[in-house]
């Protein structure tokens, strides 16, 4: 019942809303969300630029379905919700995307991922890592308003 209620609370939402001078449509969300799956199958690749690949394939596939999905529901929104369309939408998409999973290898890589953050040595020297890059930085940039160079010129 949830996936019903989160999509008619965005196709509610989505007759197009306004971010600074740009107008934005759930195609628009869709298009952006299309590119961005691409631009993740790239970078999975050993060479991101080539077009050929299984895994290129598989993407510009989910991508098109999940431009569908959005388009739809872009449609929808001027006449009346229909859930069952959306939720079919959203399996295909799921189905692609499990697809997608499998022919770039992006299991392994979570899995591999996974497998590095459940060391707690490394867990720890990473977080320790992140929070000393962060004051670091954060000191810097403090002080670097705070004081000026005229504050340390010698008469």
């Amino acid at each position: 019942m949830k996936p019903f209620v989160i999509l008619s609370v965005i196709v509610s939402c989505s007759q197009a809303f306004k971010v600074g001078y740009y107008t934005i449509s759930l195609s628009d969300v869709g298009e952006f969300l299309a590119d961005f799956n691409n631009g993740i199958c790239l970078a999975f690749q050993n060479d991101n630029t080539d077009t050929s690949t299984v895994c290129y394939a598989s993407c510009t596939d989910t991508g098109t379905e999940i431009e569908t999905m959005f388009e739809d529901m872009d449609d929808s929104s001027s006449v009346s919700f229909n859930p069952s369309t959306a939720y079919n939408d959203m399996q295909v998409v799921i189905l692609k995307m499990m697809s997608q999973f499998s022919d770039c290898k992006m299991t392994e890589f979570m899995f591999s991922i996974d497998n590095r953050f459940s060391d707690t040595a490394f867990t720890t020297g990473l977080a320790t890592n992140f929070v000393t890059q962060l004051a670091t930085t954060g000191f810097y940039y403090y002080m670097a308003n705070y004081y000026t160079m005229d504050d340390f010129t010698t008469t």
